[in-house]
């Protein structure tokens, strides 16, 4: 036993089989013996010898549903491989997601957003939902993780200006919504009666909420009002073809009703598009039991079918008919026929298609034969002509006595006689007719319904298409004062919504949280909202913006992309411009310059550069004698990369580049600019171009011996903060600026900050090299 068990986990079923059948040859029939080889049998497929030892298995004893559970994971993967639901269902899915998403749904429960909460992502769910959704910590739209807000218990609020624009624009949906929140309160009170009222209201003011027509189905099982929880569950499935907890619910109502066969097609429906449904699954396996018992000593037909029943088993003993009338290729068709609403997106109607095939070139199909017509779930059998399909209706009609059983075969029990029954006179019909026969059947249920005037207003939905309806707001409805911001009273521009709920546009935000980390509005701390950085967009804020407010929202872009362009002027080659000044250090051309940026200012700046494209701004000392001014000498610098800090500082890494000189200056933002002229230095030609070239080399090698001359404390700190001497350029006299040795000899020389601002200023190459020789000739004569 230990040994098939063994082989059972190593999914070495074969091996398993043939070991519990050495067991039962040698010490005859045993219930956990039978039962491990229907097991090893259903996983290999032999779905129907395996029910044959599950039968006899409970002949032997008492058998709970929990023994059944590899039955029902063989039978689920059985009905979806041989029916080929799982490559339909795919198909159906992937042709959903191709579809337009609407955006007022929630991603979660698809209806419309109900206390709309924003994530960081952007993204909007139902605030009840979004506790589901968090409890995996990834968004269900983008799977974006979000385990920080669980992780600091700050789950966001309800987004203030989503929650009271769905309220104006679509009030019904957002009323029934309420109404059904309020049943399931009442219902969780233990006021069922009450909480069917408010479901009602809330499928009368909305009549595809399929949650609220899956709680009220819920409700009225648990009412032991069987019928009406059908019918609704009926309705759901209609509405959400691809949603499994509405077979589910038909399956409990079926089961109640003690239409087991249904039972069993409807779970497995469920489990076909969720495989990992305990529910689901625990009521497959209590149909399955109720199958495989056997009958009770109720009549003299029932005790005759118990004393033929094999109780010795035998080597290579066929399974009883009643058992192999449950063929998984019936299952299959059965769970098939099912997804009718499905079918509706996979197929054309079935008139259209065989007009389609039969009307070609102007010929009928009479000559050809039988004609295929294809089906969406299955095979595509051949349709018999008239008169063979009578001859086999009367062949299998049910009043036909079926012959008696021989001596080799054991009669089915009662339970399994009525699956016999029921499939006996219709397994010679294609799936197509099959079709057609489930759809008249239901016409006529709901024929018959309409005779109850509480179900007349319910009607319109039973046969709803699946459509994703996409919103629309209504165009007298909208108005632009709901879309301004609160801090610049223009346009949400890129609107941002906080976790405490509050819009506003990105750079509003933004620059608020430069001088404080509350909430512009409610004074809620936000720390935790800055350390991530995220800045991403509401979306379904500025769908309604771009979808409703085209025209104000364009023109808000162009004036802030005029904005951002007459910031970034200075990039192209111009010789004089206004650009933002940094007041701090003195920088120099192509030396790196590592900043701490920390004032709310200059945090401005930095973004602001950043969003421009510029990427560039000037660096200029502070005057000595105006605390407010700079000097009139500076260095443009690049942002290479800019790292955030979680409390909004940051520190970027810059190199720089043109020098220039202050015409004028000004202030924007709370930050300075100055009206620059760029300085080139003066091109070399004629005879100066040896003596530059000479003088080059000579500072060159006099800057070199006095660096090695230094202390190796001194060389390595020099390094770490300017880093090593750049090469000499293959023509230095080519370059804008001058050779990068030099700017780099310029910035560690220890002299005072005027003098290398009186160099840097220079704008003839031989001058500064002259300047240079001379620091150089001073520093080491003072040296030794």
């Amino acid at each position: 036993m230990d040994l098939a068990k063994q082989a059972f986990g190593c999914n070495n079923f074969e091996l398993a089989t043939d070991i519990f059948d050495h067991l039962l040859q040698t010490h005859g029939p045993n219930m956990d013996w039978l039962i491990g080889r229907g097991d090893s049998l259903a996983r290999r497929g032999s779905m129907n010898e395996a029910l044959g030892d599950y039968a006899h298995a409970f002949r032997l004893g008492e058998v709970t549903p929990e023994r059944l559970n590899e039955l029902v994971n063989a039978l689920v993967a059985s009905v979806s491989k041989k029916g080929g639901l799982t490559s339909s269902i795919q198909r159906c899915q992937s042709k959903l997601k191709e579809q337009p998403s609407d955006l007022f749904s929630c991603p979660i429960c698809e209806c419309l957003l109900y206390d709309p909460t924003t994530l960081l992502c952007g993204h909007s769910l139902c605030k009840d939902c979004l506790h589901i959704s968090l409890e995996p910590r990834t968004c269900a739209k983008c799977k974006v993780n979000h385990s920080q807000l669980v992780n600091s218990n700050k789950v966001p609020r309800v987004n203030i200006v989503l929650g009271g624009l769905l309220e104006k624009y679509f009030p019904e949906e957002t009323t029934a919504r309420r109404r059904r929140i309020e049943g399931n309160k009442l219902y969780a009170q233990g006021k069922p009666e009450d909480a069917i009222m408010k479901y009602t209201e809330a499928i009368k003011l909305v009549p595809h909420d399929h949650l609220a027509l899956s709680n009220r189905s819920h409700v009225y099982t648990g009412l032991e009002r069987y019928d009406e929880a059908l019918f609704d569950a009926e309705a759901v499935c209609e509405i959400r073809p691809d949603w499994p907890k509405g077979y589910y619910r038909k399956g409990v109502a079926l089961k109640e009703l003690h239409r087991q066969e249904a039972a069993m097609v409807a779970f497995l429906q469920s489990l076909t598009l969720d495989p990992f449904s305990i529910s689901a699954k625990k009521c497959l396996a209590k149909v399955l039991h109720n199958f495989l018992s056997p009958v009770q000593p109720e009549s003299i037909k029932c005790l005759e079918l118990q004393r033929n029943f094999a109780r010795q088993l035998r080597a290579g003993a066929p399974v009883s008919p009643g058992l192999s009338s449950i063929s998984i290729a019936n299952l299959a068709d059965e769970v098939a026929l099912g997804f009718e609403a499905i079918n509706r997106l996979l197929v054309v109607e079935e008139k259209e298609e065989t007009d389609n095939s039969g009307s070609e070139d102007g010929k009928t199909t009479e000559e050809g034969g039988d004609e295929a017509v294809k089906t969406p779930f299955g095979k595509t059998p051949s349709l018999p002509d008239n008169k063979t399909n009578q001859d086999k209706c009367l062949k299998t009609t049910p009043s036909t006595p079926s012959p008696p059983p021989s001596e080799d075969e054991s009669p089915p029990p009662a339970m399994l006689g009525s699956v016999q029954a029921a499939t006996r006179g219709r397994k010679e019909f294609s799936t197509s007719e099959l079709l057609v026969m489930r759809k008249r059947k239901r016409c006529r249920s709901l024929s018959e319904s309409m005779m109850s005037p509480t179900r007349s207003v319910e009607l319109k939905f039973a046969r709803l298409d699946l459509i994703k309806k996409i919103r629309r707001v209504p165009e007298e409805k909208i108005d632009k004062e709901d879309y301004e911001c609160s801090l610049c009273f223009r346009l949400f521009l890129e609107p941002l919504t906080t976790p405490c709920g509050h819009t506003f546009c990105k750079l509003c935000l933004n620059r608020s949280l430069d001088y404080s980390k509350a909430c512009p509005l409610c004074k809620d701390c936000l720390s935790d909202y800055l350390a991530t950085r995220n800045n991403t967009v509401n979306e379904l804020a500025l769908h309604l913006l771009q979808e409703y407010l085209g025209e104000e929202y364009q023109q808000r872009e162009q004036q802030h992309k005029e904005e951002m362009e007459a910031m970034a002027k200075f990039v192209s080659d111009q010789s004089q411009c206004e650009v933002p000044i940094f007041v701090c250090t003195l920088a120099f051309p192509t030396i790196p310059c590592p900043l701490h940026i920390f004032e709310p200012r200059y945090r401005l700046m930095v973004r602001q550069t950043m969003d421009s494209g510029a990427r560039q701004f000037g660096m200029c000392l502070p005057n000595p004698n105006n605390p407010d001014g700079h000097e009139d000498m500076g260095c443009m610098l690049e942002i290479q990369q800019v790292q955030h800090l979680p409390d909004g500082r940051s520190v970027i890494k810059t190199i720089g580049g043109r020098r220039f000189k202050v015409l004028s200056t000004g202030m924007r933002d709370g930050y300075n600019t100055a009206l620059v002229e760029f300085i080139k230095d003066v091109e070399v030609t004629g005879d100066e171009v040896a003596i530059v070239t000479a003088l080059e080399s000579e500072v060159y090698q006099q800057a070199q011996r006095w660096f090695t001359s230094l202390p190796i404390f001194h060389q390595t700190r020099i390094m770490a903060h300017f880093g090593p001497t750049p090469t000499r350029e293959a023509e230095p006299l080519a370059c804008p600026q001058g050779p990068s040795w030099t700017w780099w000899l310029l910035a560690i020389l220890p002299v005072n900050k005027r003098i290398q601002t009186g160099i840097m200023s220079m704008s003839s190459l031989k001058e500064r090299l002259n300047a240079l020789q001379r620091c150089l000739v001073r520093i080491t004569d003072f040296q030794f």
